[in-house]
């Protein structure tokens, strides 16, 4: 049972009345299944490329040895993504795999569907641990990454190598229950006899591994790049190798087609040995001083001994750098092509770069920094975009002008504009604005309201003529998460604990934060006194407030809140305890044992909350947990909350919703997920 295209039909009027509880009680569900929307930029969609901005920190990319058209990427919050055709196209693959990002994989030399992803929580060791029930460890997938399980927890963390902490030993690969090797960043090296099910430590722990390489001159040898300096292991013993090292390597690089030369980043520098790790010479004509740059990850082709590539940890020289004589000399890439997609080149964050399996000048990579995919076909020299699909771009807010003009609002990355619904971005650029992460957007006309800065603290920009030229009201900061016109007298705007009442030249402080604008009356706004814990209201602008209901039960954080559209009075908050309801005086937590179950952390939070403003008893809720890893998505409930159901129809896995839009008739629904822009028609 779907509606039409239009958003009329036997859905939209099941959705009212009495109908809706027959909705929940069957299990029904009205609506096709979620869509991405990608944000492809005008010269993508004029090339015919179907798009994907990635946006979040590529932390592994993987080919398939025996099959080389598939590929598995691994990024920082999105997981796994999977492409058939070597790596222009991409899908999320993430089903059961409950970790806020993936910082390594390996995938079976000789069955490409068997996958280990090494799961993190993305932060640091120090960060990460406050969270008690985060989810970290060894997961592996039989079937190309359609299921994940979670076969060892373990500590894993973002590191600015992108070094590899898996390893297969290649002579247990005729037996299905081969070995496999992991680096733990707090066990030391681990290892499984059983094909990865059963794990136990080696009893080799010399701090964190950074990166893990099986020895192209000793199937037998592993080779570990740790904290504490380069080791081989073999037979249950370490020995130290590179002794006379300038440092503690980051990441080494080993090719079959060279089986005695290890190439290593150390202290910033390339470093080869040519008879196994007993002795190094420094390989760094052509790269930039240590001074201005600092080489994290080094790569070989398993081919071409002589073709390597490079990357630097937040370098003003951005790479990749390439060699094609074996590290004598270096070279930076000539060019860059990703259609419009990304305003700077090269690379800030160290990025993996996966050389192909079979074709020696062929690679992937990703520009961190700004996350797109990229490929090279001439070993290095030229990058053009390879990531249709790829998406993760946070929206943290939008305006719905109609049904094909859009602003979206996102974190880091800034404001973007579509005029054909949805088939073509372009970016909104404010001068003298970094980071541009956005808080709030409100458009009125021509006008441009919305807070950017930092994840914290952000302050005030407006526009009066679409964004092109935009000025900063400094005097306007804090967090400012909502930004609205005032819906009958554009001149009034709200931010956050601020007021215009003159289309944004001046500016008053409030009592009280504006956390939800009422929409059938903009004089009525409402907040919240975290201290009482009590729901305010202000029927003259924010000019005074009163309590209109005490939430005792909400302690912890409080994310957002929305307004019933035709009841005054009702309105919901989104918590990390869960969703409330304000109604009649009282505040009450709902959907506990109604359908509104924890996450796989035990976790009720709640990130975001609307309500359908055509049929109001309609609540949609943006799960989120954070700290811990992914959440379940997106919930609805057609009561008014007392029942809901997950609403995640078409999604690949756990996900977090930063935001929910409906658009202005309810005929459209838009989320910010952990997966980007998401739409579906009601």
């Amino acid at each position: 049972m779907t509606d039409n295209k239009n958003g009329v039909g036997w859905c939209r009027f099941l959705k009212g009345g009495v109908y809706a509880a027959m909705l929940v009680s069957t299990g029904v569900t009205c609506a096709e299944s979620w869509q991405s929307v990608p944000l492809t930029t005008v010269e993508q969609e004029e090339h015919g490329i179907a798009g994907g901005e990635g946006f979040q920190q590529v932390m592994a990319i993987a080919y398939a040895p025996s099959a080389p058209d598939i590929v598995y990427l691994a990024s920082d919050t999105t997981r796994v993504w999977r492409s058939k055709d070597g790596g222009s196209h991409w899908r999320s693959v993430s089903n059961g795999l409950d970790s806020n990002g993936v910082c390594s994989l390996l995938v079976h030399p000789e069955n490409p569907k068997v996958v280990f992803a090494a799961a993190c929580l993305g932060p640091e060791a120090a960060r990460a641990r406050k969270s008690l029930k985060r989810r970290e460890g060894v997961f592996l997938s039989t079937d190309g990454g359609k299921k994940w399980s979670l076969v060892r927890p373990t500590e894993f963390h973002k590191q600015r190598s992108m070094g590899s902490l898996f390893a297969i030993a290649p002579r247990s690969l005729k037996d299905k229950r081969f070995t496999v090797y992991a680096g733990s960043y707090s066990e030391g090296l681990l290892v499984s006899r059983d094909g990865g099910r059963q794990w136990s430590r080696t009893g080799f722990n010399p701090g964190p591994i950074r990166d893990l390489e099986v020895s192209p001159a000793d199937p037998d040898n592993l080779l570990l790049a740790t904290a504490k300096g380069l080791y081989s292991y073999q037979d249950g013993k370490a020995t130290r190798l590179g002794t006379r090292l300038p440092g503690a390597p980051s990441n080494l690089a080993v090719t079959p087609a060279a089986p005695d030369r290890i190439v290593a980043a150390v202290g910033g520098r390339v470093m080869v040995s040519d008879d196994g790790g007993s002795h190094f010479r420094l390989a760094s004509s052509g790269l930039p001083p240590v001074a201005r740059s600092h080489v994290a990850d080094v790569y070989a082709s398993p081919l071409d001994a002589d073709r390597l590539y490079a990357t630097t940890w937040k370098s003003k020289d951005k790479g990749p750098f390439f060699s094609r004589d074996g590290g004598r000399h270096w070279s930076r890439w000539t060019s860059i092509r990703t259609f419009g997609l990304t305003a700077g080149k090269g690379f800030w964050f160290p990025s993996p770069i996966a050389p192909h399996p079979s074709r020696a000048d062929r690679a992937l990579t990703a520009s961190n920094g700004k996350t797109v995919v990229l490929r090279t076909a001439d070993g290095g020299s030229s990058w053009v975009y390879s990531g249709s699909g790829y998406t993760g771009g946070r929206v943290m807010d939008m305006a719905v002008i109609s049904d094909r003009e859009w602003y979206i609002g996102l974190t880091d990355h800034g404001l973007w504009h579509t005029v054909d619904g949805g088939k073509s971005f372009e970016q909104r650029k404010v001068p003298g604005a970094h980071p541009t992460s956005i808080g709030g957007v409100s458009v009125s006309g021509r006008q441009i309201v919305m807070s950017i800065g930092g994840w914290d603290k952000k302050h005030l920009v407006t526009s009066d003529d679409g964004g092109a030229r935009w000025r900063h009201v400094r005097s306007v900061n804090g967090s400012l998460n909502l930004i609205r016109h005032h819906p009958d007298d554009p001149r009034v705007i709200y931010a956050g604990g601020f007021r215009s009442n003159d289309g944004g030249r001046n500016w008053v402080r409030l009592g009280h934060a504006v956390r939800a604008v009422f929409p059938g009356n903009g004089d009525l706004v409402y907040g919240f006194d975290r201290a009482g814990r009590r729901v305010l209201a202000s029927f003259d602008r924010g000019d005074n407030w009163s309590s209109i209901a005490r939430c005792a039960d909400l302690s912890g954080r409080l994310n957002g809140m929305v307004a019933d559209p035709k009841h005054v009075g009702v309105i919901y908050l989104a918590s990390n305890q869960g969703v409330f309801k304000v109604e009649n005086g009282h505040c009450r937590r709902l959907g506990m044992g109604k359908g509104f179950e924890k996450d796989s952390h035990g976790s009720y939070a709640v990130r975001s909350i609307a309500v359908d403003p055509a049929e109001p008893s309609t609540v949609y809720a943006g799960r989120w947990a954070p700290g811990r890893g992914a959440s379940t998505g997106l919930y609805r409930s057609t009561d008014g909350g007392v029942h809901w159901q997950p609403f995640n129809s078409g999604m690949s896995g756990l996900f977090d919703v930063w935001s929910i839009h409906p658009d202005r008739d309810g005929s459209r629904l838009f989320i910010g997920s952990t997966f980007g822009l998401q739409s579906l028609a009601l």
